[in-house]
């Protein structure tokens, strides 16, 4: 067999872990879900604007936020880039205060619900699953931060 000069790097990276394929479905579900409130604002704008509350346009630009922040993001988690799993910390943090701004009636007018126990509890447990998807070995080597450390830290690469 011929060895490739210089090697495939994409023979060399390991392939996706299924919590990673998850977590990026959870993403594109998302996105899906913005793309949708975008469409709907956009079709329903008459009648949204007849309703007192939330303005068409707020829901239009959410909605496209979110799919042009989603979109990145779910490709970046599908691809394996590197500055994904940070760009997907820094996000869900950022996702998780705008919702309970939302849900709270600071932005908007819904207000707190009976089941915020239950809202806050899911919410602090997807936080989680994301930050220990993210922290797996297998999902640092498949974004590359295992490979990187190697040549930072002399004592990584020699063992």
């Amino acid at each position: 067999m011929a060895k490739e000069y210089p090697p495939n790097p994409r023979r060399l990276k390991p392939g996706r872990p299924l919590l990673v394929t998850l977590l990026a479905l959870v993403v594109l579900s998302i996105t899906v879900i913005h793309l949708t409130r975008f469409i709907n604002s956009l079709t329903a704008w008459d009648f949204l604007s007849s309703l007192p509350g939330i303005s068409p346009l707020y829901l239009a630009l959410t909605g496209l936020v979110g799919v042009l922040v989603g979109l990145p993001l779910f490709w970046g988690l599908w691809r394996g880039h590197p500055k994904s799993p940070l760009a997907t910390r820094i996000l869900a943090v950022a996702y998780t205060i705008y919702e309970w701004l939302e849900r709270s009636g600071l932005i908007g007018a819904g207000g707190l619900r009976s089941n915020w126990h239950f809202a806050a509890g899911v919410t602090l447990i997807l936080l989680i699953f994301i930050f220990w998807v993210l922290s797996r070995p297998n999902a640092k080597a498949f974004f590359g931060e295992m490979h990187e450390q190697s040549f930072k830290n002399p004592k990584i690469a020699r063992t």
